[in-house]
């Protein structure tokens, strides 16, 4: 940082730093010094004076061209401090804890198999959507801020998802059974939310505070009493309950936001913004957070604002004399005895004194309302255009700012400095009479019961568990039975849905139920395992037979599929053979004929009525052995068929014959009349090009296509697709030709012949 711009900054904070700063502020806020420093940041005081007025001065210098400054410029301006701030929480710096400081996790509830990913805490009335992660019902139907997309793989979750699934019944009969205490103390925290919102204040802190005293971790509690507080005009127990959603969650967003929210109101202007750019830094899809530094940031570089002014002081947002909570700011006593007494005893009010003022209540929607009195200036300004880009910012006030936050950053207690170490400071800790949260929710597995975990439909132990909508769970291999036959739930007959695809077969796993099976019954989950394991082997013994048609190798076959029996054949083959089944004609006296051709699935189309249409290809030629029906349909052991090898005397001769079919081939083909040479392009492709193919498994591929063509009954074509001889079935298939074009001349000649007679 340049000496102009030190010497600058030192002379303009020696003049006014009693408005300009935070000092001023501390003999208006009750208790004790050292303890509110604590609550507030832990920082020194002349850190954010010292942040304010360097930007202050960046601000009107930016603007200097224009006399005001634009939107956009504040937003480089922002993002200089987003750069900073970013730049300071990625130094690789080792963490050490010392006897003045703590491990911030200790006291952070324990983020296991339990826990809900969006509020961190345990799953309230738990809600399953179809990608298998599992979010509290308030966390999801949250009004003011409604959950548009699953937190964890990003899947959009629709309104009719959100509103409509049910509670996952079998998650919450384990959470409330095994977590009794924490079950109810969520009970108590979700109450106290909905009278918040029915801005019942005192009976919503009632319900927080009996939360706490069996979740003394829950920062959910914390945050929501702060809210409540500060809203009764408590602002040191908003204050301090705010900075404790902030050590227990350190790494939640909206902690860092009420926090900023309730300095930005007692007009700690330089940390609340502080604050608001944690909250960024965390969710940078906070708007709100965003507005509210952008309008901090337009305030201090009014034209208006003089930095030796002191009825326009930057961390004040209104005249002295008009402050918005001087009684109620009288009307509070401190609590000295909160850092030895419970957690859940925070406010005491003087219930003689009425203030003769309004009280703005906490915003709870997430949302920031600008004061008009603070926007005055800057919405006369929103048209000018930006005279500035990000890269032509001094370098000076750059270097200016970095130094400030590094000095903000080396404060022993302050979230900034928590963020990075994941350490917190001791005295803060005991001010706050926080206690070290339990390392894991169940030490042990005593109250478990394989029989909570039962699947209804095969009564055994739940195997890749999935939730219908519904709130029901089932074996994902059970229900997808079920659903074959029709599209609801076995249990309560309520629609359930699963679009599939080829890339997405099944309905994903309950991750929380299949987690909690696996980590407190491992004995009984490994041995459902095994049970899966062998069902398995079964089936990869026998391959899958669809009996329809005869196909043959190389050639496309598409298949329309409906039944449930044959649906089930489809999911099992693509998951355990290869995506790969036989295909076999009909035997009038047995199951079907003994020659076929495995198909390859390509790709698979599935309607929302359970039909699906497979893209398939002919593969390898085989002869059952062993047939039986297995769930409906058949399935059966294959012995391969391979052309024999072709000795090198023989294949002059044999090209001879390739030639000369292939010619009749090509002549044939350019005989049919054109509707049907249409219909046969249409689902088989042209004419394949000529090719040898001596000394392969199946011969050329142009001669299957040939065979699948030709006007023969398929009992004759299945015959062919029989034999091993690509000499033999060249022969039969030319003989096939010459008759063909014997019957083509008699109905020539009997064509003349009618036409003379006529």
């Amino acid at each position: 940082m340049s000496s102009e711009l030190t010497c600058h900054s030192n002379n303009v904070e020696s003049t006014t730093v009693k408005n300009f700063g935070n000092n001023s502020l501390v003999k208006s806020f009750p208790g004790s010094s050292s303890q509110q420093k604590l609550y507030r940041s832990g920082a020194n005081a002349s850190a954010y004076s010292e942040f304010g007025v360097t930007l202050h001065h960046i601000a009107v210098t930016l603007s200097a061209q224009s006399d005001c400054l634009s939107p956009v410029t504040v937003d480089i301006l922002i993002d200089i401090i987003m750069d900073k701030l970013q730049s300071i929480l990625s130094e690789n710096r080792d963490t050490v804890f010392n006897s003045t400081t703590l491990n911030v996790e200790d006291f952070e509830s324990p983020m296991d198999d339990f826990a809900c990913p969006h509020c961190r805490e345990l799953l309230y009335k738990p809600i399953t959507f179809l990608c298998g992660h599992s979010f509290c019902q308030l966390c999801v139907q949250c009004q003011e801020n409604p959950m548009t997309f699953c937190e964890v793989c990003n899947v959009t979750i629709t309104e009719e998802e959100r509103l409509g699934y049910s509670n996952n019944v079998v998650l919450m009969a384990v959470f409330e059974s095994w977590h009794k205490n924490e079950w109810q103390g969520r009970a108590l925290t979700t109450e106290g939310i909905a009278l918040l919102c029915k801005q019942e204040y005192k009976k919503a802190i009632e319900k927080f505070n009996q939360a706490l005293e069996l979740v003394p971790q829950s920062h959910s509690a914390f945050l929501h009493r702060a809210k409540a507080n500060f809203s009764l005009g408590n602002y040191e127990a908003a204050l301090r309950d705010a900075t404790r959603a902030s050590v227990v969650a350190h790494k939640s967003p909206e902690a860092y936001y009420v926090k900023g929210e309730i300095l930005y109101q007692l007009d700690y202007v330089e940390e609340a913004m502080f604050y608001f750019l944690i909250c960024v830094l965390l969710d940078s899809s906070r708007e709100d957070a965003k507005k509210r530094t952008h309008e901090i940031i337009t305030t201090l570089a009014s034209p208006h604002f003089s930095a030796t002014n002191a009825t326009h002081s930057t961390n004040k947002r209104s005249n002295p004399s008009q402050n918005e909570f001087p009684s109620k700011r009288n009307c509070l006593v401190y609590d000295e005895t909160a850092s030895s007494s419970s957690a859940t005893v925070d406010y005491v009010t003087n219930n003689d004194v009425t203030p003769n003022v309004h009280v703005t209540p906490m915003t709870f929607t997430n949302r920031s309302v600008y004061p008009p009195s603070v926007h005055a200036w800057s919405l006369k300004n929103l048209d000018v255009k930006p005279s500035l880009t990000k890269s032509e910012t001094p370098e000076k006030y750059e270097a200016a700012l970095e130094i400030i936050l590094k000095t903000i950053d080396d404060s022993s207690a302050n979230d900034l400095r928590t963020l990075r170490t994941q350490c917190v400071s001791k005295d803060l800790v005991e001010a706050m009479a926080l206690k070290p949260a339990p390392k894991a929710r169940l030490q042990n597995n005593k109250e478990l019961d394989d029989s909570d975990l039962e699947c209804s439909l095969c009564m055994r132990l739940l195997c890749d568990p999935v939730c219908t909508p519904c709130g029901h769970i089932f074996c994902q291999g059970c229900i997808e039975r079920c659903l074959d036959h029709k599209s609801q739930c076995p249990l309560c007959k309520k629609t359930a849905k699963h679009n599939k695809s080829l890339e997405a077969l099944h309905s994903p796993c309950c991750y929380v139920t299949k987690a909690i099976i696996r980590q407190y019954l491992p004995e009984e989950y490994a041995e459902r395992e095994l049970q899966n394991k062998q069902e398995i082997e079964e089936l990869t013994k026998t391959q899958p037979i669809f009996v329809s048609t005869i196909a043959y190798p190389s050639v496309p076959c598409p298949l329309h599929i409906f039944e449930p029996r044959y649906m089930l054949m489809l999911r099992r083959c693509l998951d355990y053979n290869d995506r790969e089944f036989g295909m076999c004609m009909r035997s009038p006296d047995k199951p079907h004929h003994d020659n076929g051709t495995t198909l390859r699935v390509k790709n698979v189309k599935f309607f929302p009525d359970g039909r699906s249409v497979v893209d398939s290809v002919g593969n390898r030629r085989f002869v059952t052995k062993h047939s039986q029906k297995r769930d409906g349909y058949n399935v059966a052991t294959l012995k391969f068929i391979e052309d024999k090898k072709i000795r090198d005397e023989d294949i002059e001769k044999l090209t001879r014959i390739v030639d000369k079919v292939y010619d009749e081939a090509r002549e044939w083909f350019s005989s049919v009349t054109p509707p049907l040479k249409q219909k046969i392009t249409l689902h088989f492709g042209d004419l394949p090009t000529k090719q040898y193919g001596f000394n392969t498994e199946n011969g050329p591929d142009w001669l299957w296509w040939v065979l699948a063509v030709l006007p023969v009954e398929d009992t004759y074509k299945a015959s062919i697709v029989g034999k091993n001889n690509l000499q033999e079935r060249l022969l039969t298939i030319h003989k096939i030709f010459v008759c063909l074009q014997v019957k083509s001349k008699k109905n020539s000649q009997g064509s003349a012949s009618t036409s003379s007679s006529s």
